[in-house]
């Protein structure tokens, strides 16, 4: 994996204060970002669900795990059918498509601080359902997940090194 260019420590940063109201717009985010946790680490859902095809953004912090750690370490998914190294804004990083998920989920985790990642998951749903009535299943049909994801993780980290 490659270096990073910089330190951009995840301790006390909020997820949604990554995603400016640009930034929204270029991903094509139509509703509120939604601050949550998930197994104590900070989260942001977004959601675009005005055009075809919707899809949800789930942005993770991760205070404790460094980007190798989704390769082979505890973070590693079960049954990974590819992983590939990528660069994000200069940054290491991986995107994974685990073979249960269907091709229109996506993760990428990109390493920003020692021992620190910031992971993005895009699931992308049928238009046709609404966000109540769809199931967990996404889209086997969206084949532009990943791209979302890099594109998602790539806003957070220009906004990680503007907050410095």
């Amino acid at each position: 994996m490659p270096g990073r260019p910089a330190e951009l420590p995840l301790d006390t940063v909020d997820p949604c204060t990554l995603f400016s109201k640009s930034a929204l717009r270029g991903l094509s985010i139509d509703r509120d970002p939604r601050a949550g946790t998930a197994d104590g680490m900070r989260t942001c859902t977004l959601h675009q669900q005005s055009e075809q095809p919707m899809y949800d953004v789930l942005v993770t912090a991760y205070p404790d795990a460094d980007v190798e750690t989704w390769i082979s370490g505890r973070t590693a998914r079960p049954g990974a059918a590819a992983v590939q190294q990528r660069v994000i804004d200069g940054f290491p990083a991986v995107r994974m498509t685990p073979s249960e998920q269907a091709p229109g989920e996506c993760d990428v985790a990109v390493g920003v601080a020692e021992s620190q990642s910031l992971h993005v998951r895009v699931s992308a749903y049928p238009s046709t359902q609404s966000s109540e009535e769809r199931s967990e299943e996404p889209d086997a049909e969206h084949p532009q997940a990943c791209e979302i994801a890099e594109q998602a993780a790539a806003a957070a980290v220009a906004a990680l090194r503007e907050k410095g």
